[in-house]
């Protein structure tokens, strides 16, 4: 089920972000785009101190209170979310279509879209600047000069609560009523700022439907099966829905850093609760489902990790020098007469094509944080030392991660039955309040299509981990080495009817190590790090003649070293002949369709929001144009106008709305002083006309306004700074 939540701001909004720029001291939080946003952290935070107000009027207890709560909300400080409810970001209305138009594909002519963050941050919102006046003098207090950047006020921010748990009556009840009450947020709101109008309307409910095949096994087929099945292929792709956080720890105790591909153990754990709900399962006693142990706990379906864009690890091999041109890249292995340079692994992901390389990662984004133990309704923060501040580094929404499950058909079926080709789902941390909404597809079983080593006389091939690689010692140890490596590549080749003598020795290595960690959500646990070769790690690797390039294709497809079911172990052969010993890393941003030094005007938006902020955008720039020709003119004006006059004609022209009435008043003064005076300036025929240029009749006058106003401010501020100097003048003589 789903609960649509309304938040309409009455008065400028100030959603801080925690941070500030040169210009502003207080800022909102915004997207990448440009729109301003409220946080579903703080969302969540201010409807559970709505509905412990709400409790405490209807005079509740503080034990029942806090049940209540936790039950909603869930319980602060533990690892998985316990409440029933599932906070997103709120955006402004008609957010979905707003991106889709925004980051969409480019049309026919290989045109897109082009906007401008700081005129839609402008579009929305206000800068506004607040002192303190001292209470002995009366005046500003030096240094309280503060700026605030504040959403301007009649913006309507929209989300889609989920309720991953049927609500009781009475929990119904207290959100309608927490939701009514909720009538101020943000910094300052105690100022005058953050007066908001909060609605909650329930959605359908039920869950998206799922494949219409059958729920159960697909054509009858039994877990069962008497003859093991041949492994076949599944592909799996997921897309961000909101930023996700898969938690990194790596020393900073401020900072949750997040990895940036979705390990197979990640991808079992979001499979394995979306199950779970399907089928009602609870986490402790799920593995007594006969079906739930054959998908998830017996090793028949391997989860292999999801990367970026299809992408695979680039190999450690590929490196660059220090200070060297950033796009020339070797091939360690064969340059080894380079050895002696400083030299590191290009690393992370991408693709590697023949000579050419495109390194290519998902974009993070970094986002601030506090907290406070004390959490009581209405109660001063000022005075509390508690809590703290930290960032949480995530992969932001829209990124596309790709990948596959391998294992007998049957399983799969049954799974992709269960789930459905296409859902939605949570991962990683913090997935209750604005982190960790992904939508996920599964795509017809297929053949493994496991690419197979290229056909070579040569017995020297390069073997690169595509995941991490989990090797343990004759005591069951974990422990990555070239002595444990070598036994498990012997037992593979065992595996593929070679013989056991088959000779086989590691010439050279470009090898990075990681800790690898795994969480037991029914436990509450983890297992403890323990040491494995990281993905991207490459051996040199010298054979003898009764090893074939076929019987290699077959270790692939098995994959290597131990928990293969979860993603470890993923390799990929190829002839060390056949690898090229240079590179050139690719910068190119991937927009082939323009010719280099060609220009195209953005098309125009179809979209209303959209077009009101181009069209508002475009008529501030024709604004901001019309007022420097404006002081330009004034500027080099050498006739006569009395300020008297001046301020008249302004204060006229700030009034008046349109260009006929400001025309009548003008022929008004025909016969007077005034008149001649502007025809004495040359500015009379100027002012009749009232015309600087526009498509509409609206346009025509605010350009008018914004040119003429100017120009006699700054004739104003001519006249003053004469009349000073006529003065300093005349007391020096």
């Amino acid at each position: 089920m789903k609960w649509k939540l309304t938040i309409t701001t009455r008065s400028f909004l100030l959603a801080g972000s925690g941070e500030g720029s040169a210009l502003v001291d207080s800022d909102i939080i915004f997207h990448k785009s440009g729109f301003p946003y409220i946080p579903a952290r703080r969302v969540k935070g201010l409807l559970k101190e709505s509905a412990e107000e709400v409790l405490e009027i209807l005079g509740k207890e503080d034990g029942e209170i806090g049940r209540k709560l936790a039950a909603l909300f869930g319980k602060s400080g533990v690892e998985t979310n316990t409440g029933k409810l599932i906070f997103p970001n709120l955006y402004v209305e008609g957010w979905a279509a707003i991106k889709q138009e925004l980051y969409g594909q480019a049309d026919g002519n290989g045109q897109r879209h082009s906007w401008d963050p700081g005129a839609i941050r402008a579009h929305y919102t206000t800068e506004i600047r607040q002192t303190s006046i001292a209470a002995k003098t009366g005046t500003a207090e030096d240094g309280s000069l503060r700026n605030y950047r504040v959403v301007n006020p009649g913006q309507r921010f929209v989300a889609e609560i989920t309720v991953n748990k049927e609500l009781s009556e009475d929990e119904r009840r207290l959100l309608e009523k927490a939701a009514l009450n909720l009538r101020c947020a943000g910094t300052r709101r105690n100022r005058g700022f953050g007066n908001i109008l909060c609605k909650l309307t329930p959605g359908e409910e039920g869950r998206e439907p799922a494949d219409a095949k059958a729920a159960s096994l697909s054509n009858g087929s039994s877990l069962d099966t008497a003859e093991p099945e041949a492994r076949e292929s599944l592909s799996l792709s997921l897309q961000t829905l909101s930023p996700v956080v898969l938690a990194l720890q790596l020393g900073d105790q401020n900072t949750v850093y997040s990895e940036k591909y979705i390990s197979g153990s990640r991808l079992r754990g979001i499979l394995v609760q979306q199950y779970m709900r399907i089928r009602g399962l609870e986490k402790e006693n799920a593995h007594l489902d006969d079906r739930f142990f054959a998908l998830f706990l017996s090793g028949a379906i391997i989860f292999h990790p999801l990367y970026f864009e299809s992408s695979i690890p680039l190999p450690l091999y590929v490196h660059r020098f220090k200070g060297a041109d950033k796009k020339d890249l070797i091939n360690v292995f064969k340059n080894e007469k380079e050895g002696k340079k400083i030299s590191r692994a290009l690393g992370g992901t991408g693709y590697c094509k023949g000579k050419e390389i495109q390194h290519k990662e998902p974009a993070t984004s970094f986002f601030f944080h506090n907290s406070r133990e004390d959490r009581s309704a209405g109660s001063s923060t000022k005075e509390q030392v508690e809590g703290g501040i930290f960032y949480y580094e995530a992969i932001e929404e829209d990124q596309q991660f790709s990948g596959c499950l391998q294992g007998p058909k049957s399983l799969l079926q049954d799974l992709a039955a269960t789930l459905g080709r296409k859902f939605r789902a949570q991962a990683g941390k913090s997935r209750s309040a604005q982190y960790g909404e992904v939508a996920l597809m599964l795509s017809e079983a297929q053949d493994s299509g496991i690419a197979l080593v290229a056909p070579s006389a040569s017995v020297t091939y390069v073997l690169t981990l595509e995941s991490p690689l989990v090797l343990l010692n004759e005591q069951g140890e974990a422990e990555p080495g070239e002595k444990t490596l070598l036994y498990y590549i012997r037992s593979g080749l065992v595996k593929q009817s070679v013989e056991k003598a088959a000779s086989v020795e590691i010439r050279n290595a470009a090898a990075g190590f990681a800790l690898a960690e795994q969480y037991n959500n029914s436990w509450q646990a983890k297992s403890g790090k323990i040491p494995v070769y990281k993905e991207g790690s490459s051996f040199l690797l010298q054979f003898d003649s009764s090893v074939s390039c076929v019987q290699l294709a077959g270790m692939q497809k098995e994959d290597l070293g131990e928990w293969t079911e979860q993603g470890f172990g993923k390799i990929r052969w190829e002839a060390y002949e056949e690898a090229p010993d240079k590179y050139t890393l690719d910068t190119h941003d991937g927009d082939t369709t323009k010719q280099a030094g060609e220009k195209t005007k953005s098309p125009a938006f179809s979209n209303p929001v959209l077009r009101a902020i181009q069209a508002k955008a475009a008529s501030e720039k024709l604004s901001v144009s019309e007022k420097t020709a404006a002081i330009k003119d004034a500027s080099e004006f050498t006739r006569s106008l009395n300020s008297h006059l001046i301020g008249r004609l302004e204060r006229m022209i700030t009034e008046i709305d349109t260009r006929e009435g400001i025309t009548t008043w003008i022929n008004a003064l025909e016969g007077k002083p005034a008149w001649n005076s502007l025809q004495d300036a040359r500015l009379l025929k100027k002012l009749q006309e009232f015309d600087r240029g526009g498509e509409t009749e609206k346009e025509k006058l605010d350009l008018s306004k914004a040119y003429w106003i100017t120009f006699f401010r700054t004739l104003r501020k001519k006249n003053k700074q004469k009349k000073t100097n006529q003065l300093t003048n005349g007391r020096t003589s």
